[in-house]
């Protein structure tokens, strides 16, 4: 069966990423945690990401015009709602309603900004079309305007 060259270079890549984190894991004493767990991580993303692209899109593309159109809206919404999650967790800590540590702070947002982009990209995926948000304001734009000259 045929398969993309992407996925042969993940399929290569994260084995060996593996094997690197398992060689350091045996003899390297006293190795840094981080290190070892990020490339058997990486290995194993890239080795899981790989089967499931060639298994779901074989030799197709995976990303057409839809697929772009859909991941850069949700992108945006996405990034939309983490800035003003960002703008109310400030004001709250700058209220001394909460206090939170910088971690907290950052796992927080990157727990929002992750979350809200795939409920986005779900939402839209299952929606079919999408209007990008410089659409939706102009036409909103466009309807005021008319009805102004009513």
């Amino acid at each position: 069966m045929e398969m993309t060259k992407v996925n042969k270079q993940r399929l290569i890549f994260g084995p060996i990423l593996l094997l690197i984190g398992v060689v350091l894991l045996i003899f390297w004493k006293n190795a840094p945690g981080i290190i070892i767990s990020g490339l058997m991580a990486g290995g194993l993303a890239s080795t899981i990401n790989g089967i499931y692209s060639h298994c779901k899109y074989g030799v197709q593309a995976e990303r057409d015009e839809r697929t772009r159109k859909i991941s850069a809206s949700a992108a945006t919404y996405s990034w939309l709602i983490t800035l003003t999650f960002v703008g109310v967790l400030f004001y709250l800590n700058y209220f001394t309603l909460l206090e939170m540590t910088v971690l907290k702070v950052l796992s927080i947002v990157m727990l929002v900004m992750i979350g809200t982009l795939i409920l986005f990209y779900a939402y839209f995926a299952r929606k079919g079309d999408v209007e990008s948000p410089n659409q939706l304001v102009s036409t909103l734009g466009q309807d005021i305007l008319l009805r102004n000259k009513r």
